[in-house]
């Protein structure tokens, strides 16, 4: 069974793409997870093609920075916001999703900040002019 998720992998291409390479190590800092977890991680990517690795660490290949720019195209916006009333960690993000048919009970979207490190989730819907 794997130890990280899809979460993980977005978050671990987002940091590729924006830095242009990483080392394993930020990756376990960033990620919240073990060395264990991000070589088998990086593996994955690799067999996919998504990724090279080399001494200067681990960069997008071309198909990677492809698949990355269509699945961060899904996502309309993204923001790091203030803590408040309704956001009260040190660090807080939001991001702002098109499908709101693919939440449920934002138990999901919790668990996967919880997975990353993140000490829990605020959800909130806008349906119907309504929030």
């Amino acid at each position: 069974m794997l130890s990280f998720d899809i979460t993980h992998v977005y978050k671990a291409l987002q940091l590729i793409e924006t830095r242009g390479h990483i080392s394993r190590d930020l990756l376990c800092k960033e990620l919240n997870l073990g060395e264990g977890s991000i070589k088998t991680l990086v593996k994955h990517l690799m067999v996919q093609n998504m990724i090279e690795t080399g001494n200067a660490g681990t960069k997008m290949s071309d198909k990677g920075k492809k698949s990355f720019t269509e699945l961060h195209s899904s996502i309309p916006a993204e923001c790091r916001i203030p803590k408040c009333s309704i956001a009260i960690g040190k660090f807080n993000y939001a991001i702002l999703k098109s499908r709101s048919s693919a939440i449920k009970l934002g138990i999901e979207q919790r668990d996967a900040v919880i997975k990353v490190g993140g000490i829990g989730a605020t959800t909130l819907l806008f349906r119907k002019g309504k929030l």
